[in-house]
């Protein structure tokens, strides 16, 4: 009778394990929970391009706002391309991979804000 039974308890358990839903994926091979989560994202840079001899505010399209002075960028001649990220929800900020790290965890962030700068083809930030 006690082998009866955990014969039962046993298909039960192999019954309960192998109902398990199968995971759809995309055409990129991602599953289609995380696929939808990369069409849902709105990382797209901004470009704007600048006088170098101006003062000048940039307004991101999500509210950042950056003030560069004039002459900041030394040795330029022509304008300054200057890409703007704006990263304020959390799966975005995992997508870009830049959480904020002290002493090897992981902190608390209300957002990610990525600038780069470019003037004749090189980096100048």
């Amino acid at each position: 009778m006690k082998i009866f039974l955990k014969i039962i308890q046993l298909i039960s358990l192999m019954i309960i394990l192998g109902c398990t839903k199968e995971i759809e994926q995309s055409k990129y091979g991602y599953n289609l929970e995380l696929q939808n989560l990369l069409n849902s994202s709105d990382l797209r840079a901004e470009e704007f391009k600048i006088d170098n001899s101006k003062d000048t505010t940039l307004f991101g399209n999500k509210g950042t706002v950056i003030s560069i002075p004039k002459d900041c960028f030394k040795d330029v001649i022509g304008p300054v391309k200057i890409e703007l990220i704006e990263s304020f929800k959390l799966s975005d900020i995992v997508l870009l991979n830049a959480q904020t790290v002290s002493n090897g965890q992981i902190l608390q962030t209300d957002g990610v804000v990525y600038v780069n700068a470019t003037a004749n083809g090189f980096i100048r930030l």
